[in-house]
């Protein structure tokens, strides 16, 4: 089941004491801590376009360490009780462990469920009805990608866009039915049905979660996109079996049934083998009392060997050992668990203490054996930065500059920090929001 929650700009919200942009509704049995978590994710700042757009979002939160999806539908809904502009937000909250479970797709599901608020005009209330996703059907015939032909001549095109890797796209507002259905069919490329769910995506690119998603979609001309909606135009289709399959529809039957091939295991005994000296004829039987003479023989010389390596010299201290001895050898330091070493670098990033956790890692036996972790590192670090843009954005909403600049300020030392990739894209975020700061000042 899904959980729900509407956020809007009201003169009284659910929580005692709250007005203005507040949660006015939500699931009973939701978390408070949980809905708060939530609630950054829909901000609604409407860009500067014609017609009425609608940014339809897929982010993801962890909770508890329990990993949610968000579903959310925001728009611009007319002024609010204090004649300033004011949008709602819609929200559908799934956990990890409920998705697997689910037929429709992300985006098929929010184009196929009927229960988006467009308005909110009641009273704040919790909300009793329980959200069932796997009542929501799949689309039928969703490939071959006839959506992506029809704009684009080219259903293969619907490979352009999959789980994790980022695009820039045009759509004038009043098209997000069309890009979700564009999304869908890409997401039905992705075989393992709980993977379609790593994609991030939105409709209108509007701050909150949408301002980060994976697939982000613009209403405006000079967005630098590479996908075009209204020219029809995108990169060719690239090579492979994803392109295959978005023109066919039709998969192969390792595809279907799962199936796994394995090459010969060459050089490989499949059985033990017990080879046999070729008798010649008149055989030589070999007397036990020979046997045993040879095997005496070759204890002696043991014996021997030992005498002469070991017994035979005299004892030395332990300064006189050969170098590479068991006793000048250095002692094995205990190191700390990996579950030690995350807790600590974690409690560091949750502190806002980012070089120091930096620091920590690559002072770390971890560092010289396994990279990997490091990136596990910047990508805490990243995901903390994320959190506090989400909150920034939140603040300006609420008229907290002081606030907001502040968060800035600390996700900038994030970055610093942690220096991903992606550094210059969030730090020209944070320069975008600072410059927002500065205008709504001087109104």
């Amino acid at each position: 089941m899904a959980y729900q929650l509407i956020y809007t700009s009201s003169p009284k919200g659910l929580a005692m004491g709250r007005s203005g942009f507040c949660t006015v509704a939500r699931s009973a049995d939701m978390p408070v801590s949980l809905a708060s978590a939530v609630e950054p994710l829909g901000v609604f700042e409407r860009p500067v376009s014609d017609g009425e757009p609608v940014s339809f979002t897929l982010s993801n939160i962890t909770f508890a360490q329990t990993k949610y999806y968000v579903l959310t539908r925001a728009q611009d809904c007319g002024i609010d009780y204090t004649n300033r502009n004011n949008y709602i937000a819609h929200h559908l909250v799934v956990s990890e462990h409920e998705i697997g479970n689910l037929a429709a797709n992300p985006a098929e599901i929010m184009l196929g469920w009927s229960g988006w608020r467009k308005s909110w005009q009641e009273e704040p209330k919790l909300l009793e009805d329980a959200i069932s996703l796997k009542d929501i059907p799949k689309i039928e015939n969703l490939l071959p990608a006839k959506t992506w032909e029809k704009i684009f001549s080219d259903a293969g095109k619907a490979a352009l866009l999959t789980c994790g890797q980022r695009a820039r796209i045009h759509a004038p507002a009043g098209s997000e039915n069309v890009l979700l259905r564009l999304y869908a069919e890409s997401l039905a490329l992705e075989f393992d049905t709980q993977k379609r769910w790593n994609a991030s995506f939105t409709t209108c690119v509007s701050g909150g979660a949408s301002a980060r998603a994976d697939w982000a979609a613009y209403c405006t001309d000079d967005s630098g996109a590479e996908i075009d909606l209204r020219s029809g135009t995108a990169p060719d289709a690239p090579s492979g079996r994803a392109a295959q399959y978005a023109r066919s529809g039709q998969m192969t039957n390792r595809e279907k049934f799962n199936l796994t091939v394995k090459g010969p295991q060459l050089g490989k005994k499949k059985f033990d083998v017990v080879e046999s000296i070729p008798q010649q004829k008149g055989k030589l039987e070999v007397s036990p009392i020979l046997i045993a003479a040879a095997a005496a023989a070759i204890i002696a010389a043991a014996a021997g060997l030992w005498i002469f390596f070991v017994a035979g010299k005299a004892p030395v201290d332990d300064k006189g050992l050969n170098e590479g001895s068991l006793k000048t050898m250095p002692a094995i330091q205990k190191t700390e668990s990996l579950d030690a070493l995350r807790e600590k670098i974690s409690e560091k990033i949750k502190n806002d203490e980012f070089a120091d956790a930096v620091e920590i890692w690559k002072e770390s036996l971890s560092a010289q054996v396994d990279q990997s972790f490091g990136r596990l590192v910047n990508r805490l670090i990243c995901k903390r930065f994320d959190d506090l843009v989400s909150d920034a954005e939140l603040l300006i909403v609420r008229g907290n500059f002081d606030g907001a600049a502040a968060k800035l300020d600390t996700a900038k030392k994030a970055i610093d920090a942690a220096n991903p990739p992606d550094a210059g894209l969030r730090l020209d975020k944070i320069s975008e929001l600072r410059s927002k700061i500065g205008a709504k000042k001087r109104k």
